[in-house]
Order: structure tokens, then sequence, then C-alpha cells
């Protein structure tokens, strides 16, 4: 399995399509738009990369099948209130079920928020995924909050 950060418009395509390989079977998966995803990481579009950045990554295995995403981002602006860590954040995660697959890319996401001097993780609804859960507590993570909205 590699590990390739996202640099160049093969890799930003592949990093599009991993989502909806993962959601191949689902009938009811509607794609995101391509090019509100890619204004997420761009940092005339996305405010909150004045003041920080955002770096992606795909998992493929050897032989060039795509197995995952993840992104992650860094605000210097942004501190977790209540807690005053500095804290990065982590989406974007697509995954095949295999948790080797979902380890590799939350460790490397997690190497560079710890490389940027992060003190803790912000996530979406990661944890509504069966693999995602195992994965971050095997990790050293902590559930620190809980929140829930309505449809």
């Amino acid at each position: 399995m590699q590990i390739i950060e996202v640099v160049d418009a093969a890799d930003i395509q592949d990093f599009l399509n991993v989502n909806a390989l993962m959601n191949a079977d689902n009938p009811v998966y509607i794609r995101a738009l391509d090019n509100e995803v890619n204004e997420v990481f761009d940092p005339l579009k996305n405010k909150h990369l004045k003041n920080g950045e955002a770096k992606r990554w795909i998992a493929k295995s050897d032989d060039g099948i795509l197995l995952g995403r993840v992104a992650a981002f860094v605000n210097a602006k942004y501190i977790n209130k209540g807690t005053d860590y500095k804290t990065g954040c982590l989406g974007f995660f697509d995954s095949v079920n295999d948790p080797a697959v979902a380890n590799v890319l939350f460790d490397t996401a997690k190497q560079w928020l710890q490389s940027k001097g992060m003190e803790s993780l912000c996530t979406g609804c990661l944890l509504i995924h069966p693999i995602t859960k195992p994965c971050l507590k095997g990790m050293g993570f902590k559930i620190f909050t809980t929140s829930f909205t309505m449809r």
C-alpha cells in the first residue's frame, strides 16, 4: 500500500474519485460537486486557509487501486473552546473496510497535525463509520464531546 500526498491534477482527481468508489453500492449516494470539494482546499476560496493550511492524501494498493483518502487542516487562530488546545481538523475520510488502510490514513494525518504543533483533533461525522471509532481509539484519541443535529 502507498500513501500519496495530493500534489497534482491526477492526485486531485483520485482524491475526488475515492468517495464515489467507496459509495458505489449506496443507492442514495449523491456525489459532491468536484469544484465545491476543490474550493475547500483553495486558499483563495476558503477563508480559513488564510491563517492555516490543508493537506490531502490518498491510499492506493501496490497495483494502483484506490483504497481511501483523508484530509487534515490547521488554522493558527483556532483554539478548541473549553480546552485551550491547539486543534487540528480531519475530514474527507473514506476507506475500504480494512482497519490497516484506515489506520495508515489516520496516522498520516495525525503525524502531519502533530508536526504543525496540534495537540487536539476535531473531526466531523467520522464516528458513524464502523471502522473509524476503533482506529481512532487505538491510536490514543479520546472522545471529548459528542454533538447531535437534526436532519
